[in-house]
């Protein structure tokens, strides 16, 4: 396909109305977008890490006994196993994550928080917090209205085949 036929094609795609699930993706993508571009920069100024750190730290904090497999982390926040290690690896070198053997298999590799990663967790979910209450402060929306937002979106977790949190 030549550029000017693709280009034709997608100008077509743009006139014609998007249906409601194309709708749905795009302003959800959107919407993450933009909250994670105002998280990445507040986090970075505060506490020194991006989201995708942030929520590999707190899935760790929630794993049983403070570790978790690179499996089971990837698994957690949509990442490839591989692309867990890339991220860890910058953490651990700052000593904020700490890589342990399994104790039943020695092959599997754990990650685990360190005691200043529970400071630099603390701080940086304070952070989150205080993002996300400016956001949600913004909108007309009742607590209610959150509450329903947020089944809405674990629904749709769940219809796309990853259980809701």
């Amino acid at each position: 396909m030549s550029y000017h036929v693709l280009v034709s094609y997608i100008r077509d795609m743009d006139r014609n109305q998007p249906t409601e699930g194309e709708s749905l993706m795009i302003h959800l993508a959107d919407a993450w977008l933009t909250v994670e571009k105002l998280l990445n920069g507040r986090l970075s100024a505060i506490a020194g890490i991006s989201v995708a750190e942030y929520r590999l730290l707190r899935a760790i904090s929630l794993s049983p006994q403070g570790r978790a497999s690179r499996v089971a982390l990837a698994g957690e926040v949509g990442l490839t196993p591989s692309a867990v290690t890339r991220a860890l690896t910058p953490l651990e070198t700052r000593g904020i994550v700490a890589t342990t053997r399994s104790e039943r298999d020695a092959r599997q590799a754990l990650a685990g928080i360190t005691d200043s990663a529970i400071e630099l967790l603390t701080t940086a979910t304070s952070v989150v917090q205080e993002t996300m209450a400016d956001i949600v402060e913004g909108l007309s929306f009742s607590t209610t209205d959150l509450g329903e937002l947020t089944a809405f979106l674990d629904g749709v977790t769940s219809a796309a085949g990853r259980p809701p949190r």
